[in-house]
């Protein structure tokens, strides 16, 4: 019956993994999950009763899961919006280079913003 019950944990845990655009927020659910499905299941089954330190270590648990799943998903999202005010950037600095001298020689170059100050200072 155990193998049985890991073999479905597995195929829906893979699934989930495989359709959710957050590996982190798969993880922190089924973590939260098992342990909760697990105290609910020895109750019922065996009638087992677990003392409040094993609820305290499980609601910590399951706290923990729901910071990091936070802060990941926000370190995502800002990470996409640093991508496209880079990208901005990048793009406006093309066009200026174009307007200057009216050459297509720099196109595809790309330098950062310090390395053309240091240029600029050894000039």
């Amino acid at each position: 019956m155990n193998l049985a019950f890991n073999a479905i944990m597995w195929a829906l845990f893979t699934s989930a993994l495989t359709r959710a655009s957050s590996t982190t927020r798969v993880s922190i659910i089924n973590t939260s999950a098992n342990f909760m499905l697990t105290a609910f299941s020895g109750w019922m089954v065996f009638g087992e009763t677990l003392p409040g330190l094993w609820w305290v270590g499980a609601a910590g648990l399951v706290v923990g899961n729901v910071v990091i799943g936070r802060r990941d998903e926000e370190d995502a999202s800002e990470a996409g919006k640093d991508g496209r005010a880079e990208e901005e950037r990048r793009e406006r600095y093309r066009d200026s280079e174009h307007e200057e001298d009216g050459s297509g020689i720099s196109d595809g170059v790309e330098l950062e913003e310090d390395t053309l100050k240091q240029v600029g200072e050894e000039r």
